[in-house]
């Protein structure tokens, strides 16, 4: 079946959850702030609508394995691990603890938050070397992480550190780009792209 939010945040308590079973769908069609979040079933974000996980208190560690679609974007505090092949287009914020991709995100629009309140951003990219889009574009000001493999991304740039562990991050599009923050492990960069790239 499919639950649909149609008002603007029925659950924001502390503790307040949604787990979506396989089979089902949840219908996020006004924005939507929620603790924890998990299933293997279907979520769909409407365009100009949010849904934000974690914010008063800690998601769960179990991940979410369903499929995240629409043109709405996701917001995301705490550590959450996504497995699925997530077709969603808004942006995806991971505003701080680490957000794990072990599936595939579709967006092209990512930003990793540093200095918030509660914390630091760390998006880990742990799929299989296509987990981020070959054209997204990662505004980076905490740490992005590469524990799968050899990753293409449009572009990073922005004060936070890469941590490439032994990947290679190939990056770069027609846009001048800068990365001023700490780039570490024994993996490579490599340059695409008609932009100048500053380090």
């Amino acid at each position: 079946g499919t639950l649909s939010i149609g008002i603007g945040n029925p659950l924001k308590g502390s503790g307040d959850g949604v787990t979506v079973n396989s089979g089902a769908t949840l219908d996020v069609a006004n924005s939507l702030i929620v603790d924890e979040f998990a299933g293997s079933g279907n979520t769909v974000i409407a365009a100009g609508q949010t849904l934000t996980i974690g914010v008063n208190a800690n998601p769960g560690t179990d991940p979410y394995s369903g499929v995240i679609s629409g043109g709405g974007n996701l917001s995301i505090r705490f550590a959450k691990t996504f497995s699925g092949d997530n077709t969603f287009t808004g942006k995806l914020t991971v505003e701080f603890g680490m957000t794990t991709v072990t599936g595939s995100l579709a967006t092209e629009d990512i930003v990793i938050e540093e200095d918030l309140p509660w914390g630091i951003g760390n998006l880990n990219v742990a799929g299989d070397g296509d987990a981020i889009s070959d054209t997204a574009v990662i505004d980076n000001r905490g740490i992005l992480t590469l524990t799968g493999n050899d990753e293409t991304i449009g572009a990073v740039f922005g004060a936070g550190d890469i941590n490439l562990k032994n990947n290679t991050l190939t990056t770069g599009d027609a846009a001048d780009r800068e990365i001023s923050g700490v780039i570490s492990g024994t993996g490579g960069l490599a340059k695409q792209g008609s932009g100048t790239l500053t380090l």
